[in-house]
């Protein structure tokens, strides 16, 4: 063994028994007090570690400093790692363990290999590695079948995590020293995640990364959250302190519905199903104009706007159906300004639906009004998890830098409805909302009027109630050269 060899021994050596210095010193990274806590108590065998996280906490960072560490300084090792998406774990997770492995020192470096499920040690493939598997209730397998003397189960976003993973995970943890780590939004107040912070909390080492303590997330970030989204609320409590939601019978859509359709696996039926959006506006004032466009069970666009007249949100409008082919065809809320650009949209040959959200409701014998009809089949949408939230549609705000994923997500699960003294559903008003010092519901009222279109097909956007003149034009012809396979 020459002098090189020896040196790199004696720092693997000294690395296993000090992750903190392996962090430090070989992938140049700085973790804050609870990350280094966090990174101690999985150094240790035999450990069983669960994080719950606020939002930019350097959660998934930890974990990926982890994985790096126990592959680069443990023989006969291996790492499965999995999450309940497939964007969970590759588009974070892995895209997050190939940004810290291009910063190991030299030694370290050369001897990893990354591939798009598995990161391994060169020329000891077999015995050293971290594989990728997605947890699906479908396929409890996914931690199944590693033995190896020293191993890492490690489950991002474990709060999403399917129950029969676990069990199937549980049989190989019988290994003597085997580790496990749970890191995650704490999105849901049941489950395997859950328990290990409550009624299984003994057999776990149990952490909390509060963003209004981290010194990553910045005090006016947390501070804006606070005001706009309310500090009681649970997407606060989630999102920003690390906590598990509060249970309340009158909210509408529980925060884990919406959190676990970001990504979410599904197929997605074949065929031109019809891209249909919705559009809520607004005219200067507080409140902002919101499109969203939904594509049967997957929600594929987001965007919203300020302080713009209404000619210059039908040419946003007109935009996205001609150049962009965002979407098929689009529902209007038609009180107050909505109504002026339904009519110009129609002048514009653009296919749309002006809605009345005020109205009788078609189901009147269930909901008072067709507003509350419209978010109780968006609470069913996603009640029966067959839908997907694109991740891609986490863009910034232009005005606000918000995540416009998050911002949609705060905006489903604050609003509250009760039942009526007719039996029927009441969902809170706007009006409602800012009394309790919330923003509008903007994104979320736009991803509603999706649900008041019927038919699935393209050719359905193109019947003549939704054309300039409705019945009167007669047969609407579909543009020769329109995209019907989008």
């Amino acid at each position: 063994m020459d002098s090189g060899d020896k040196t790199m021994v004696a720092a693997i050596i000294r690395y296993r028994s000090d992750v903190v210095a392996f962090v430090r010193e070989v992938i140049h990274a700085e973790p804050d007090e609870d990350q280094e806590a966090i990174l101690r108590a999985i150094a240790e065998p035999g450990s069983r570690v669960s994080v719950k996280s606020g939002h930019g906490t350097g959660k998934t960072a930890t974990l990926a400093w982890a994985i790096l560490w126990f592959l680069c300084c443990h023989g006969d090792c291996k790492i499965p790692c999995t999450a309940p998406s497939s964007n969970q774990l590759f588009d974070n997770l892995w895209a997050e363990i190939g940004k810290w492995r291009a910063r190991l020192n030299g030694w370290f470096a050369a001897g990893l290999r990354q591939l798009s499920d598995r990161l391994e040690v060169i020329g000891a493939e077999r015995t050293r590695f971290a594989a990728a598997r997605t947890a699906k209730k479908e396929q409890p397998e996914a931690l199944q079948g590693f033995h190896a003397t020293n191993l890492l189960f490690v489950v991002d976003e474990a709060s999403g995590v399917p129950e029969e993973v676990f069990t199937v995970a549980e049989g190989s943890l019988s290994t003597p020293g085997a580790r496990m780590v749970l890191i995650s939004n704490p999105t849901r107040s049941d489950g395997y995640f859950y328990d290990s912070h409550h009624k299984d909390r003994a057999r776990w080492r149990c952490f909390t990364l509060n963003a209004e303590r981290s010194p990553r997330v910045s005090r006016e970030e947390t501070e804006r959250k606070a005001a706009k989204y309310g500090r009681e609320s649970n997407y606060y409590r989630v999102r920003v302190l690390g906590e598990f939601p509060l249970a309340s019978d009158d909210t509408l859509i529980p925060l884990e519905w919406v959190t676990s359709a970001v990504g979410r696996d599904i197929i997605i039926p074949a065929g031109t199903m019809r891209r249909v959006a919705g559009l809520d506006v607004a005219r200067f004032g507080d409140d902002a104009c919101a499109l969203a466009v939904r594509r049967g069970p997957v929600l594929t666009f987001l965007d919203e706007w300020r302080q713009t007249d209404l000619m210059a949100t039908v040419g946003r409008v007109v935009r996205a159906y001609r150049q962009d082919h965002l979407f098929d065809l689009v529902a209007v809320d038609v009180i107050g300004m909505g109504s002026g650009v339904v009519d110009r949209l129609r002048e514009q040959s653009i296919p749309v639906l002006g809605v009345n959200v005020a109205e009788a409701p078609a189901m009147q014998g269930r909901f008072m009004r067709l507003r509350d009809q419209l978010w109780w089949e968006a609470r069913e949408w996603f009640q029966g998890r067959g839908c997907r939230i694109e991740p891609g549609l986490c863009a910034g705000n232009r005005v606000t830098g918000d995540n416009l994923g998050d911002q949609l997500t705060a905006e489903l699960t604050t609003i509250r409805y009760g039942i009526e003294s007719s039996g029927k559903v009441k969902v809170e008003g706007k009006d409602e909302m800012k009394k309790r010092g919330l923003a509008s519901p903007n994104l979320a009222d736009a991803v509603c009027l999706t649900f008041a279109v019927t038919g699935d097909t393209v050719a359905d956007a193109f019947r003549p109630e939704y054309m300039a003149g409705g019945a009167m034009l007669g047969e609407i012809e579909i543009p020769a050269d329109y995209p019907m396979s989008l």
